[in-house]
């Protein structure tokens, strides 16, 4: 993911709404945004994999999921290491 790869100071995020954010979008986010403090997941394809990609990628110890409502594919697994 072209963002992920080239704005690695970005510290918030807003996805709400991006239904071709996949698993794979957030596994690019985990691995390359280091300053990432809050991202909003609401209405999402994501699932499990990729909030526990997050919540153990670069920026896991200060990220904060804003919001994840209507992600039908998250469960409490995924959740369980990010600050929701």
């Amino acid at each position: 993911m072209a963002l992920a790869e080239n704005c690695k100071r970005m510290t918030e995020l807003n996805l709400s709404g991006c239904r071709k954010i996949t698993d794979k979008s957030l596994l690019a986010i985990a691995d390359h945004s280091s300053q990432l403090m809050n991202i909003n997941l609401a209405y999402t394809s994501i699932s499990d994999t990729g909030t526990l990609a997050l919540a153990t990628g670069v920026c896991a110890s200060k990220l904060h999921v804003s919001d994840h409502a209507f992600c039908f594919s998250v469960y409490t697994n995924g959740n369980c290491r990010v600050n929701i």
